[in-house]
């Protein structure tokens, strides 16, 4: 008797423990089994999932999921894979980047469905059915971006102002992500990392491309702007590097907008002469070189702030750093902030790349809000002093070659950086179009690699005059 007890209870002790464990998996820790990356159950269930679409703000179709090669299974499809540096891609295997992953839950029908439609659609075995999103990029702007990169490593981006609606967002090398699974290896080991999406994520030395904002600075700090500057058209000498200004000026002696029209260094090189040290450090901040971008929809990134100026000791760091040549590195996308703002009399918009979600199972959009705050960069009356500048600049200066063709009036700035220790040369070009109305379309082009400044001032001459002729005021196509 005493020995049937014994088993009985032994029984019993293992039914507890079993039925705590089912307790503690099944209850406790069910979620993180359920989204372990082993689970058969979330492979079969990605394998079946009716992915929501992607389209452009004119319902362009950018990403949809279709039935595979064979009819047996699905595959996500790219009909325009130019857009991909915008759109990302989805795989199985490789997971999400770009938009297909800061609205993966939408479009994966996590988002819209309520407890009971989820609940029936787990009970019938049906696959989830995602949601859609709407895109401010315009397919045919994005692939005039892609058009004047062309071969050659870069980045380019285009907004419309003030609603900060991103056009185009381009970089080169890409990839194709209808065939990404197939070129993975190749693409993750590529020294010129095609993954990397270049406006949001690239860091490059600024160079040149730094004389707007300091000459902004000045303005801002009521600083003197028709001095004579006889060193002005001299060639700063740093780190191994002769800069001197980017096409010839009529004289010598300068007055600082007028070296800015031209591309000298010289000038810029000097500027604590007229501005003290820990302004300059100031406006750093304030234009948005020290702290990343916000982009809804996308992940955007900084460099490590370098040391202020105005801790600096050495000279010859201070003029590399007012040259562009120092420590500091900027996204195109940081440096959009300030020339959005120029052409918007002043105000910084907020930039968005996303217009509208559509939940699983509707048909009407939602619209997508801005997030955050539009900020006051420059006063109005600065900004007009800097669209004026910009324009001497194309009209007869270093960016001349932006004008190409366009009717329209081009207002820019062009200007070169060098990289890395073989100072691998970079050609910035900074622009837009302003329209009687007070909109305007503005663009941001850097180029690896490119010993010519004029090239990235025809790219963004291009671009501008294409986006214009979309968004100019007598467009039906603007929003």
């Amino acid at each position: 008797m005493t020995e049937l007890r014994r088993v009985t209870a032994g029984v019993l002790l293992a039914f507890l423990v079993m039925a705590l464990a089912a307790t503690y998996w099944g209850v406790i820790r069910g979620d993180d089994l359920l989204r372990r990356v082993d689970n058969p159950r979330l492979v079969e269930a990605e394998r079946v999932l009716q992915r929501g679409r992607i389209y452009d703000e004119h319902g362009m179709l950018l990403a949809e999921t279709t039935t595979d090669y064979n009819g047996r299974g699905l595959r996500r499809l790219y009909p325009h894979p130019e857009a991909a540096s915008a759109v990302g891609y989805y795989s199985l295997r490789y997971g999400t980047a770009g938009i297909e992953t800061s609205y993966d839950a939408l479009l994966r029908g996590e988002i819209g469905p309520g407890p009971l439609d989820t609940a029936l659609r787990r009970l019938l075995h049906q696959p989830a059915v995602g949601g859609d999103v709407r895109l401010t990029l315009n397919l045919q702007v994005q692939q005039t971006a892609v058009q004047a990169l062309g071969n050659r490593n870069g980045a380019a981006v285009v907004i419309t102002v003030p609603d900060g609606g991103v056009r185009a967002l381009a970089s080169t090398p890409s990839y194709d992500p209808n065939f990404l699974d197939e070129d993975w290896s190749v693409l993750i080991q590529s020294p010129d990392a095609p993954l990397l999406n270049r406006v949001t994520q690239g860091l490059y030395q600024p160079g040149g491309v730094l004389q707007t904002v300091l000459l902004a600075a000045l303005l801002a700090e009521r600083g003197p702007t028709d001095r004579i500057l006889p060193t002005a058209t001299e060639t700063v000498s740093v780190n191994g590097l002769e800069l001197s200004c980017g096409i010839a000026a009529p004289r010598e002696g300068l007055t600082l907008p007028e070296a800015y029209q031209y591309g000298c260094p010289g000038a810029f090189a000097r500027l604590t002469t007229l501005l003290e040290a820990n302004r300059i450090d100031g406006a750093l901040w304030r234009y948005g070189l020290l702290t990343p971008t916000e982009l809804l929809g996308l992940g955007t990134a900084t460099a490590d702030s370098p040391m202020p100026l105005s801790l600096q000791e050495s000279r010859e760091a201070v003029i590399a750093s007012l040259v562009g040549q120092g420590p500091l590195a900027v996204t195109p996308l940081q440096v959009l902030e300030l020339v959005a703002a120029i052409a918007n009399n002043g105000n910084a918009p907020l930039f968005r790349l996303v217009d509208a979600i559509r939940l699983p199972g509707e048909d009407a959009w939602q619209s997508v809000p801005s997030s955050g705050l539009s900020r006051a960069l420059l006063t109005r009356e600065n900004a007009r002093l800097m669209q004026s500048y910009m324009a001497a600049a194309v009209a007869d200066g270093v960016a001349a070659a932006a004008q190409g063709a366009s009717s329209y009036p081009i207002l820019g700035h062009a200007a070169t950086a060098y990289a890395g220790p073989e100072a691998r040369p970079l050609q910035w070009f900074t622009g837009m179009i302003v329209f009687p109305n007070g909109a305007a379309v503005v663009a941001v082009v850097v180029l690896e690699d490119t010993p010519a400044v004029d090239d990235a001032a025809r790219a963004g001459g291009l671009l501008l005059d294409t986006a214009a002729r979309i968004y100019g005021p007598s467009s039906p196509a603007r929003r």
